[in-house]
């Protein structure tokens, strides 16, 4: 938020176009800035606080993995 002021405002509000657009051809999202926070913050994983790490490349592939094992 220091380095681009309103960051997480825009964030929020893509969030939200995304979920509702997803709503809406009911497809699934992979809430990957929810579980940023859940799970450590941007310091822990991303490499520069914006685009996410190794861990964080390891979390979609897991959530990819288990939609395709689901659907």
């Amino acid at each position: 938020e220091q380095r681009s002021p309103g960051f997480q405002t825009n964030v929020k509000i893509y969030n939200k176009i995304i979920d509702d657009t997803a709503l809406h051809y009911k497809a699934t999202v992979i809430d990957l800035d929810t579980w940023i926070h859940k799970n450590g913050g941007h310091d822990e994983l991303t490499c520069d606080g914006m685009h996410i790490n190794e861990r964080g490349h390891a979390f979609v592939s897991e959530s990819l993995l288990k939609l395709v094992e689901t659907t």
